[in-house]
């Protein structure tokens, strides 16, 4: 029967200003950067959610696409041509060196503007095969589908990533610039495990398009750190 009005940094971080007890993080330079502004409160890293549900091993990989995630101009019907030939240069990059077919352009699932047609009809005049496609299944379901994945600054890049152990990742720092999602992305994607990116100029390093074993740190999962809480409560609650 209480209500909290905000405090310092729950507009900010969207997680609350300190006030709990614990907080459950998926990154090491997020628990680090919570544990300056809290504290009082116990910050935890614990494994993402989506680790281990890669089924690479059983099915065979019969998709010689890239999946792009699409976050932002939601609800636009246009975009400058400079964000479109940006995008050009990269999917370009990332087609050439990685030797996908084509491009999957998926909308997000909140997207009711017409934007994504004119940036599909542009690559496919010029040459690349791209195709749209909704968001019916969660990217942690399709990610083991795809060569790999290739995007601006979206949470769908670490939902990939923990997702399929094999598929490279890659994030585009100008368009995430350009669009004002974050005026560092590779801040934002926190210690960017296991994610390439393609440099604001353009420059990348081809290794990040190659596809290999992807091995995340070990960590508790959330059911066993809440585990851990209930028993050390009922603990104390007993002595």
């Amino acid at each position: 029967q209480k209500t909290f009005s905000y405090g310092p940094y729950d507009e900010i971080t969207q997680l609350g200003s300190g006030r709990s007890d614990n907080l459950i993080l998926f990154d090491d330079i997020e628990t680090l950067a919570f544990k300056k502004l809290y504290p009082h409160t116990k910050v935890i890293t614990a494994q993402y959610p989506s680790t281990g549900s890669c089924t690479c091993n059983r099915h065979n990989l019969n998709n010689n696409r890239i999946l792009s995630p699409l976050s932002f101009f939601s609800n636009s019907d246009n975009i400058s041509n400079e964000i479109i030939e940006l995008h050009y240069r990269e999917y370009s990059a990332a087609l050439k060196e990685s030797g996908a077919d084509g491009l999957d352009l998926r909308t997000h699932p909140a997207e009711e503007g017409n934007w994504i047609y004119q940036l599909d009809d542009y690559l496919n005049d010029h040459g690349i095969h791209s195709r749209i496609v909704s968001p019916i299944y969660p990217v942690t379901q399709i990610a083991c589908d795809y060569l790999g994945v290739a995007s601006s600054l979206s949470c769908a890049l670490r939902d990939c990533r923990f997702s399929c152990d094999n598929i490279f990742v890659v994030c585009f720092i100008s368009i995430s610039k350009f669009v004002k999602q974050g005026e560092d992305p590779k801040f934002t994607l926190g210690n960017c495990e296991g994610i390439g990116f393609i440099e604001e100029d353009g420059n990348y390093d081809p290794k990040i398009f190659e596809r290999k074993k992807f091995v995340p740190p070990k960590r508790k999962s959330v059911p066993e750190i809440l585990n851990e809480l209930v028993e050390k409560k009922d603990a104390i609650s007993v002595n």
